[in-house]
């Protein structure tokens, strides 16, 4: 019986070691967030200053007209074909929030803001690579 509660022990701090190390490795799927945004953590020890150009620049390059609301939060619009989209970013020590907030772009919004969120995860990658 001792045997068994062992085995048991070590299989699960094993497997809770393994799904968190492999958590931090390769690309990064956003979750829901509380706040109704999809949440991407991100890279330790990340610069805020660096984090805010990042998101800042990333936007800009994919079209996006970047407006500073909050120390920790962007809005980030886009107009295409003269509708327009919306969304916010907030971003904390540890994590980067967006928000999707208004559009008429219908079906095409998502992937807007898909690559938007994208465009940002690589640029952040790229400054904490430096």
């Amino acid at each position: 019986m001792k045997k068994i509660v062992t085995m048991t022990m070590v299989t699960a701090i094993s497997t809770l070691l393994l799904v968190g190390c492999s958590a931090t490795k390769g690309t990064v799927s956003p979750e829901t967030s509380l706040s109704g945004g999809y949440e991407t953590p991100l890279p330790a020890h990340t610069n805020k200053k660096k984090l805010y150009n990042a998101i800042f620049e990333a936007g800009e390059a994919n079209g996006w007209v970047m407006t500073e609301f909050k120390p920790t939060a962007i809005i980030a619009e886009k107009i295409v074909d003269g509708k327009s989209a919306s969304a916010t970013i907030s971003f904390g020590q540890d994590t980067l929030v967006v928000v999707e907030e208004s559009s008429s772009l219908g079906s095409k919004y998502k992937t807007y803001v898909d690559e938007l969120r994208d465009a940002i995860y690589e640029k952040i990658q790229d400054e904490s690579a430096h």
